[in-house]
C-alpha cells in the first residue's frame, strides 16, 4: 500500500499570522497551476498537462486545494522528488495569500480525494538488530559515554552529551533515464545546491557543533579529502603490527573478513599499530570500523601519531558498530610517518578490545547504486546520501529522500538510550522559485516531540543573525510545516529543515557564495540548536566566545618567548584560553589552557621555529583558533639578524571561490561552478612558509599578526626588518591600513628593511588609491596592471642579486591559487629585480636610507622549498648590504654581555643622546655628550639585567632607533 501525506503548513511569527487570508480566486490558482504544469525537473514535467483543480476551500489558516490527476502519474511517475518539487512549488506561489495551512488532495480510484502523499510508498522506520559476535566475553553493559568526534581531543561545551544529525540535502544520483549520475539541482549564477550545502556543513556547522562539545553524525560525507586509505587487521606487517596478545574472532569483521581482539587491562600490555601509506600531506578524518556488541570496552583508546604530535581518542566499542565511526581530523604527512595505534589499556577490564579497520580520508564514490549498479567515482562527499547510508552500512535500498532520516534513525537506534534521548536533526538546503530569504519548516502531521521548539529557536537565530551582520532586510518568511519526506521519516528525533536563501535570486545567491555568509548562517543555527536544549534542559544558554586577536610573540635572547593575544571584542566572554604550539607549523598537537591572555614559553630550543595558535574557551565551548604565527629564539650568544614576521592576510570572501568546471551529467553539463574549498581560499597559516625559509638561512624572528602590530602591542623598530605577508588580500580588508602605513613609514624612515610580499597591494594602495603616495615613496613602485598572466618568475637581467627562476605554484595541501598578480614598475630609486616570464616586473627592491623588497607576488606561492629559501636569502643579503644612502647614524651590535661599542664614524658633531629604554618603554640608562671627531664611544652594563631593550641615538633632529639583546 502506497501512503504520502502532502500538506504544507505556512506558519509565520505572530504578526504575520494574525493578518486576514485572502482565499485566491480560481483563475489566479489555475494560473499558478498551469505555470507548475510547465515547471520541469531534469527533463520531466512536476504535473502532468491532463492535471485539474476540481475544488478548492478557506477556513481560518487552511487552504485546500483537491486535484483531478491521471492514475499513471499517481501510481508510478509521481516519486520523492517529484512530490518534493511540488510542495515549494506551491509553498512559495501561494506564500503572499497568507495561509499558514497548505494542503494538496487527489480523487483516488473510488472518486474519494485523499492527501496527495497517499500516492507514494510509506517506509517505516527501520532499526538495526542488537549487535553479536562470538567472543568468548561476558557481557556487561558499561557506563552509557558519549563517543568524542572532535579532532585531537573532544571539546568540553554547551552541547556535550548531545548528539546532533546534519542532513547536507541534495547531491551526485544516477538517473536511469539518462543513464548517469546528475545533481539534483542545476546550476543557477554557478550555484549548485547538492555542493553548497554540503560545503556549509562540513566547513562551518560541522565545525561549530563539535567545538560546542556535540556528538554528531551526517547523512554525507563528512571528509572532503578525496583520497582514502584503510588499513585492515588483514593487511600485511608493513601495514599492520601487533604486540602483546591478540586472538581472530570467530565472527565477520569489515568486508566479512576476520577480526582481532585483546583482553582490556587496566594496564596497557597489547596493541595493534595500523600504518597507511599516506598519498599526499594534508587533513585526514580518521575513522574505525569494529563489530559491537556488550562485551567490548566503552573506552578503548586509540592514539594517532600525525604530523602535530600525539592525540588519544577514546569511544565506546559497545554500540555504533560495523560502520566507520569517525575519531578527528589530523593533518599527516606524505608516506609512512602517521599511525594509529590501538591500545587494550582501559577502565573497564576484562572486556574485548577489537582490532579491525581504519580508515583515512573521505575518498572518491564506489558505492554501487542498490537499483542500478552504478557508481559516481565522484568525491563522496558530494554524492546523494543514498550511497553514503549504504558506505556505511545502512541495508536498505531506498530513495534518496527517505535515506536519510530513515539512515539516521537506523544509526541511532545503535546508540546508547542516552544518545537517542538527546538527538535532533537538522537538515539545510536552498531554496528557488519562491522570492528571497528564509523559512524553516517541520513536518505537518508527524512531527517529533520538540520539533516546534527548535524550529522556533533555529529559525529566529538565523533570520535574526542574517539580518544583523548581513543584511537588516533579509526576507523571514516564517516558520512552516510540510511534508518533506527527511522530516516524515523521523521518529526518534525533533528534526527542521532549513531553507537558508534562494539559489536562483541574484542577492541571495551572492550570500550563498560567500563564506561569511555560510559562516554566520552556521553560527546562528549552532546558537539556534544550543537555546533549544538550554530550553528543554532548564539552563541558560552559553555560546562558545570567538577567535581571539591581536595574537603575538616575542623571543627574549637566551630566555623564554612571552607570548599576549586579546580576547574578541563580541560574543560571549571567555573564561580562559587554548594556546597550541607547534614545531610543523600546519599541523597542531593538543592544547595547554592559559587562564590568563598571556604565557610564558620557558625554555624554547635556540635556533628552533616554534608556531603558535590560540583559541579562547568558556563553559560554552572553544572557539575557532586564531591565525597562525611563528617564533624562533636566537641562537645564544649569536649576532644573527632578528626579525618580524607579521600576519596580514586576513581575506576570506565569494571572490577568492574555487571555479570548477563540471562536466556531468551527459548532455547537459553543469558547467561553472562556483566553489568555496576554504583551503584553498586561505587556511591562516601561510607564515609557515616565510619562517621556514628565514630559518634556512638562519634568521631569528618574532611573529605578529597585523591588528598587533596596528595596535602597537609589538614595536617595529626593534627589528632588524620585517616580513609582511599579505597574500591575496585586497581592497575591501586593506591590504595596508592608514595606521599601518604610517607605522612602517616611521620605521622605513629610522633606517628598517621591509619585505613585503602580495598579489593585490599595488591594486590596492596605488590603483585603487588606498596609500599611492606611501607605495610609490616607501614602497618605490607604482601599479601597472592587476593580472600578470604569468606564473614564472626569473630575476630581472640588470638586478643586482643572483640569478635564478622560481615557479608560482604552490599545490601542497592548504594553499591558494595565485589567480591575478600585479605587475609594477620602480619608481623613486627603485630598481626591478624579478620580471614575470612575459617581461613584466613582479619585484621592486630599494637600498638607501632605508630597505625594501616588494613582491608583486606572495612568496608563500613558490611551491619548491628550496627556491623559496633561496629568493629569501637573496633578499635578506640585499637588505643587510649597506646603501649609498643609509641613513643610519651609527652602527650598533644587536648582542652585548658587559658593555657596548658604538661605532660613530658616520657621525656629525654636535650633541648626542645615547638612551636605552625597557619593555615598558621607561629610561633604565642614558648618557649626554658633545661629540666631536671620536669614532666610537663605549658604554657599561654589567647590572643591567638580561633582557631585550630598545635603544635611542640622537644627534640634533636625526633619531636612530633599535633593539639590544642583553645577554649573560
Amino acid at each position: 500500500m502506497k501512503v504520502y501525506i502532502t500538506s504544507v503548513l505556512l506558519l509565520c511569527f505572530a504578526s504575520f499570522a494574525a493578518s486576514a487570508q485572502q482565499l485566491p480566486t480560481r483563475s489566479e490558482l489555475n494560473s499558478i497551476l498551469e505555470s507548475i504544469k510547465q515547471e520541469k525537473e531534469h527533463g520531466e514535467a512536476l504535473l502532468p498537462p491532463a492535471t485539474q483543480l476540481l475544488n478548492f476551500s478557506g477556513t481560518d489558516q487552511t487552504l485546500i486545494l483537491q486535484f483531478d490527476l491521471p492514475p499513471t502519474f499517481l501510481n508510478g511517475e509521481l516519486d520523492e522528488h517529484h512530490h518534493e518539487e511540488l510542495i515549494e512549488q506551491w509553498s512559495a506561489q501561494l506564500s503572499p495569500y497568507g495561509y499558514t495551512n497548505l494542503q494538496l488532495e487527489a480523487r483516488n480510484s473510488n472518486q474519494a480525494f485523499q492527501p496527495l502523499s497517499s500516492f507514494l510508498d510509506q517506509y517505516e522506520t527501520f532499526l538495526s538488530p542488537k549487535a553479536r559476535n562470538d567472543d568468548p566475553l561476558p557481557f556487561v553493559r558499561g557506563p552509557q559515554r558519549q563517543q568524542p568526534s572532535n579532532s585531537i581531543q573532544q571539546a568540553q561545551g554547551a552541547l556535550s552529551g548531545k548528539t546532533i544529525w546534519l542532513s547536507a540535502g541534495h547531491g551526485w544520483l544516477f538517473k536511469n533515464r539518462f543513464r548517469d549520475f546528475h545533481t539534483q539541482r542545476g546550476n543557477t549564477f554557478g550555484l549548485v545546491e547538492d555542493f553548497a550545502t554540503v560545503e556549509l556543513v562540513n566547513y562551518h556547522l560541522l565545525r561549530y557543533l563539535l567545538q560546542a562539545g556535540a556528538h554528531v553524525w551526517t547523512v554525507r560525507e563528512r571528509d572532503m579529502n578525496e583520497n582514502e586509505i584503510i588499513v585492515d587487521n588483514n593487511d600485511g606487517r608493513q601495514s599492520y603490527q601487533e604486540t602483546g596478545e591478540w586472538k581472530t574472532s570467530r565472527s565477520q569483521g569489515y568486508k566479512g573478513q576476520s577480526y582481532r581482539y585483546a583482553i582490556s587491562d587496566a594496564r596497557q600490555t597489547a596493541t595493534a599499530i595500523y600504518q597507511p601509506n599516506i598519498p599526499e600531506s594534508g587533513q585526514y578524518w580518521v575513522s574505525v570500523h569494529y563489530r559491537s556488541g556488550l562485551n567490548r570496552s566503552v573506552d578503548t583508546r586509540y592514539k594517532i601519531v600525525h604530523a602535530g604530535g600525539e592525540s588519544v581518542v577514546s569511544i565506546n566499542q559497545e554500540v555504533h558498530g560495523s560502520t566507520w565511526v569517525y575519531l578527528g581530523q589530523y593533518y599527516f604527512e606524505k608516506g609512512r610517518s602517521g599511525k594509529v595505534v590501538l591500545m587494550n589499556a582501559s577502565s573497564e577490564e576484562g572486556q574485548a578490545i577489537i582490532a579491525d579497520a581504519v580508515r583515512f580520508g573521505g575518498g572518491l564514490g564506489d558505492t554501487e547504486d542498490c537499483s542500478y549498479r552504478k557508481n559516481s567515482q565522484e568525491p563522496r562527499f558530494e554524492e546523494a546520501a543514498r550511497y553514503y547510508a549504504q558506505y556505511q552500512g545502512f541495508p536498505h535500498c531506498v530513495n534518496d529522500v527517505m535515506t536519510r532520516p530513515l539512515y539516521a534513525e537506523w544509526e541511532l537506534s545503535k546508540g546508547s538510550r542516552q544518545e537517542q534521548n538527546n538527538a535532533v536533526y537538522v537538515s539545510i538546503h536552498t531554496n528557488a522559485r519562491g522570492g528571497r530569504g528564509t523559512e524553516t519548516f517541520i513536518h505537518n502531521y508527524r512531527a517529533v516531540k520538540g520539533s516546534w521548539s527548535l524550529r522556533q529557536y533555529v529559525h529566529q537565530s538565523v533570520v535574526r543573525d542574517i539580518r544583523q551582520f548581513w543584511d537588516p532586510s533579509w526576507k523571514d518568511r516564517g516558520r512552516k510545516a510540510a511534508d518533506f519526506g527527511e522530516l516524515r521519516g523521523l521518529r526518534k528525533m525533533p528534526g527542521v529543515l532549513l531553507e537558508v536563501a534562494f539559489h536562483d535570486q541574484p542577492e541571495d545567491a551572492k550570500a550563498l557564495k560567500s563564506p561569511q555568509f555560510r559562516q554566520l548562517v552556521a553560527r546562528a543555527i549552532y546558537k539556534g540548536i544550543v537555546r533549544y536544549f538550554a530550553n528543554r534542559d532548564g539552563r541558560r544558554p552559553v555560546f562558545l566566545p570567538e577567535t581571539p586577536t591581536h595574537l603575538h610573540g616575542q623571543a627574549q635572547p637566551g630566555g623564554p618567548i612571552e607570548l599576549a593575544w586579546e580576547a574578541s571584542r563580541i560574543g560571549d566572554r571567555p573564561e580562559g584560553y587554548m594556546l597550541y604550539r607547534s614545531t610543523h607549523g600546519k599541523a597542531f598537537g593538543n592544547g595547554i589552557f592559559v587562564r590568563d591572555n598571556r604565557f610564558t614559553f620557558d625554555q624554547p630550543a635556540p635556533g628552533k621555529t616554534y608556531y603558535f595558535r590560540v583559541a579562547a574557551v568558556n563553559r560554552g565551548g572553544e572557539s575557532i583558533p586564531s591565525s597562525v604565527i611563528a617564533v624562533r629564539r636566537p641562537q645564544a650568544n649569536n649576532a644573527e639578524s632578528h626579525y618580524l614576521i607579521v600576519d596580514g592576510f586576513d581575506r576570506l570572501d565569494r571572490g577568492m571561490g574555487i571555479t570548477v568546471h563540471e562536466p556531468r551529467p551527459r548532455g547537459k553539463p553543469l558547467g561553472a561552478t562556483r566553489r568555496l574549498f576554504l583551503e584553498q581560499m586561505n587556511n591562516y597559516d601561510y607564515v609557515v612558509e616565510h619562517a621556514r625559509a628565514m630559518a634556512a638561512n638562519g634568521i631569528s624572528f618574532d611573529g605578529a599578526t597585523n591588528e598587533a602590530v596596528a595596535d602597537r602591542k609589538i614595536k617595529l623598530h626593534t627589528y632588524a626588518g620585517v616580513d609582511w605577508v599579505l597574500g591575496r588580500e585586497s581592497t575591501a580588508q586593506q591590504t595596508l591600513s592608514r595606521t599601518e602605513q604610517s607605522l612602517l613609514k616611521r620605521y622605513l624612515d629610522s633606517g628598517g628593511n621591509l619585505i613585503i610580499s602580495g598579489s593585490e597591494l599595488a591594486f590596492d594602495l596605488d590603483h585603487k588609491g588606498g596609500g599611492r603616495q606611501f607605495y610609490r615613496n616607501y614602497l618605490k613602485a607604482r601599479f601597472k596592471g592587476d593580472n600578470a598572466r604569468a606564473g614564472l618568475v626569473a630575476t630581472s637581467p640588470r638586478a643586482t642579486i643572483p640569478t635564478m627562476s622560481v615557479t608560482l605554484r604552490n599545490e601542497q595541501y592548504g594553499h591558494y591559487p595565485l589567480t591575478s598578480p600585479d605587475y609594477i614598475e620602480p619608481t623613486s630609486g627603485g630598481e626591478a629585480i624579478f620580471n614575470y616570464v612575459n617581461g613584466k616586473t613582479a619585484g621592486v627592491a630599494y637600498k638607501g636610507d632605508f630597505g625594501v623588497m616588494n613582491f608583486a607576488f606572495p612568496l608563500e606561492s613558490i611551491g619548491d622549498e628550496g627556491l623559496r629559501s633561496q629568493l629569501m636569502a637573496a633578499a635578506l643579503t640585499y637588505l643587510q648590504t649597506p646603501g649609498a644612502g643609509e641613513a643610519l647614524i651609527a652602527s650598533i651590535p644587536r648582542r652585548i654581555s658587559g658593555e657596548l661599542t658604538v661605532d660613530l664614524g658616520r657621525a656629525p658633531e654636535g650633541q648626542a643622546i645615547f638612551r636605552i629604554l625597557d619593555r615598558r618603554r621607561r629610561t633604565v640608562f642614558e648618557r649626554s655628550w658633545a661629540h666631536s671627531s671620536r669614532r666610537s664611544r663605549t658604554f657599561h652594563f654589567a647590572d643591567l639585567p638580561a633582557a631585550r631593550y630598545e635603544y635611542e641615538l640622537e644627534f640634533h633632529d636625526r633619531t636612530q632607533r633599535g633593539y639590544i639583546d642583553k645577554v649573560d
